[in-house]
């Protein structure tokens, strides 16, 4: 194992990813060869600019970005320190690296930039990075902690989907919002802690949790967006905090272990399907009147949705409960 930049990585696998990449075809010998070559290119390589040199856009930038990375680091060039962001596609789709722990100076993780890592293990976001970008760790299976510091402004499509192994995730108070997917299908995730702030999840952001038993969920939540906890079947209990507005369409569907859960009168709109498929569901404690929650607007399925609502002046009961 080697670390150069924060980077751990495993230099026999780097080594046969050049070897299987790049010196087999000449014609990405010849496209390395020619971009490396280019005056600018020179200059901020000698510079120490690697801004310059990851942002410089050319064809077959992408693919580019990640043979140059691999030369880096087997040349022991340590570069993330003079750079202000982790550019799209860099890390993307390798098997040797084992952990990161970002620099200080790095505000901005992109898209697809550690996309399908498949052998690292953890991440450790410096206080200073902003964004974590779409599909940036997408896929990547042997993920088992993340540090997100608070600081993070937005946590973006897909961020974390597929992040098989991963267990817990605190997501911290300066995150806006949660993007559609960020965290979809981490199958091994149990508990997840949303600090005070977060206005907004996005559709599907939990969906396939398969092993989420503890969600907490700070104030300042305004929006629970559509199939955000789809069968997570492992959720046994859920209290919505009292700044959430509206529940989405199927946002708790087929969560087939859920007994209870709380639910403000500060909602408003409960989607169709929310609760469909939640076979122990029995009652939901409404903390409001029996009036406030008829008025809530919900969908038709209720009519047949087999529970009882408490609500703080009497009971109402739906189906055959």
């Amino acid at each position: 194992m080697k670390t150069i930049s924060g980077i751990t990585f495993d230099e026999n696998k780097l080594e046969e990813a050049i070897d299987l990449f790049l010196y087999p075809k000449k014609t990405w010998n010849d496209k390395i060869v020619d971009f490396l070559s280019k005056p600018d290119i020179v200059e901020a390589l000698d510079n120490n600019d690697f801004d310059a040199v990851f942002s410089e856009w050319v064809p077959y930038t992408n693919c580019i970005r990640r043979v140059l990375v691999e030369i880096l680091l087997s040349s022991n060039v340590d570069f993330l320190p003079y750079m202000s962001k982790i550019y799209q596609n860099m890390f993307r789709d390798n098997n040797y690296l084992i952990s990161v722990d970002i620099p200080a100076n790095i505000t901005n993780i992109d898209g697809l930039s550690f996309f399908n890592c498949k052998s690292i293990t953890s991440v450790k976001i410096p206080n200073n990075t902003i964004s974590i970008g779409t599909y940036a760790f997408n896929k990547c299976n042997s993920l088992k902690s993340v540090t997100i510091p608070d600081g993070v402004l937005s946590i973006d499509i897909g961020a974390f989907c597929y992040c098989g192994a991963l267990t817990s995730v605190t997501i911290p108070k300066s995150v806006a919002s949660i993007g559609d997917s960020a965290f979809s299908k981490c199958i091994s995730l149990t508990s997840v802690v949303m600090e005070d702030g977060i206005r907004t999840m996005g559709h599907y952001a939990f969906y396939g949790c398969d092993s989420l038993t503890s969600i907490i969920m700070g104030n300042g939540l305004k929006s629970i967006g559509n199939f955000v906890f789809y069968e997570c079947k492992s959720l046994t209990a859920i209290t919505i905090p009292d700044s959430v507005t509206s529940i989405g369409i199927y946002a708790f569907y087929d969560c087939k272990s859920l007994k209870s859960i709380t639910i403000p009168n500060s909602v408003t709109k409960i989607g169709e399907y929310a609760f469909s498929g939640c076979k122990k569901l029995k009652k939901i404690d409404y903390l409001g009147t029996k009036d406030e929650w008829e008025k809530i607007n919900k969908g038709q399925d209720w009519r047949n949705f087999p529970t009882t609502v408490n609500c703080t002046d009497g009971v109402i009961e739906y189906g055959n409960s």
